[in-house]
């Protein structure tokens, strides 16, 4: 099993305290990059988590450091969720990370280190380089019907 399978069955693990820190050694200095989740709700009854290879849509707002930091990005705000398939690569590596397991309806909040988001080179003209970001993150829809893993 790969490095992101491990940390991804951590995830899933730890989320049942309610938060997880996840420390990577990337030699990055005296400052620990680290990536942290947070449930701020879940559902009363959990019918389904999120998997690799489940198809998402979710709605966010991304923010630059923490919750109050300046908002650089809302699926809300654009009047559409964010589609993608867990596990593809088609989002950061945070984000890979902090979903899995999330809950349909679960709303959990991200703190993603920058070299688990979009690294020394930024996301011009919107993300400068080495930005640590901020996600709050509603799960509104799971489909698993195209799912390899459970086919």
């Amino acid at each position: 099993m790969n490095k992101l399978g491990i940390l991804i069955l951590f995830t899933q693990a730890a989320l049942c305290l309610g938060v997880l820190k996840v420390e990577l050694d990337e030699n990055l200095g005296s400052e620990a990059k680290v990536l942290t989740v947070s449930t701020l709700k879940r559902p009363k009854v959990c019918t389904q988590q999120a998997e690799p290879g489940d198809f998402l849509k979710v709605h966010y707002s991304g923010h630059f450091k923490d919750k109050d930091g300046d908002v650089f990005d809302s699926s809300k705000s654009r009047g559409s969720t964010y589609d993608f398939v867990l596990g593809k690569g088609q989002v950061i590596q945070g984000y890979e990370l902090a979903v899995p397991g999330m809950c349909l309806g679960e709303t959990r909040a991200f703190h993603v280190p920058s070299h688990l988001a979009y690294g020394e080179h930024g996301y011009p003209p919107t993300i400068p380089p080495n930005a640590d970001l901020y996600f709050v993150v509603d799960l509104v829809y799971l489909d698993r019907s195209n799912n390899p893993n459970f086919n």
